[in-house]
């Protein structure tokens, strides 16, 4: 696997041709089958953050991504949560001021999930994925990314 490192967005690592597997059995939070496949490849860059509510580095990240949400250029965000306690996700979703999707999963399913992908596992929260307009897997990166630098990225695509 072809991978680069890009510093515009910190060390991303860039996968070359993944497409986005519809096979995942994530739900929303209305609790209906969805997955991040029903997001990607609809024309538009798809960032996606996999979060846990107890985690502190996403509680940092959340605010930024939510600000940077509307501005990041031709692009959606949906946020991947991997709690099993819908109080928590809703507390989370309620105190960042969330306005885009949440998808629930866990982490055994996500872990198949990067694997399929990105032949990489799950190694801890938050962990970011940037799906190309065609819905492509273009960046996987694990911890915090600012989203000025996702900004950048997707700017120089």
């Amino acid at each position: 696997m072809k991978k680069i490192l890009k510093k515009t967005f910190g060390a991303a690592v860039i996968l070359s041709a993944f497409a986005v597997s519809s096979a995942q059995a994530m739900t929303n939070l209305k609790g209906e089958q969805s997955h991040i496949s029903s997001y990607a490849g609809k024309g538009k860059w798809l960032v996606v953050q996999v979060w846990k509510s107890d985690c502190k580095m996403c509680n940092t990240a959340m605010p930024d991504l939510v600000k940077f949400a509307n501005k990041l250029p031709n692009s959606t965000v949906v946020g991947v949560t991997l709690d099993t306690n819908k109080n928590a996700i809703n507390a989370f979703n309620k105190r960042h001021k969330v306005h885009f999707p949440t998808l629930k999963s866990s982490v055994q399913e996500m872990n198949g999930y990067l694997k399929q992908i990105a032949d990489e596992g799950l190694t801890g929260t938050p962990t970011y994925l940037i799906y190309s307009p065609n819905g492509q897997l273009k960046a996987m990166q694990p911890g915090l990314v600012p989203a000025a630098s996702i900004y950048n990225f997707l700017n120089q695509q």
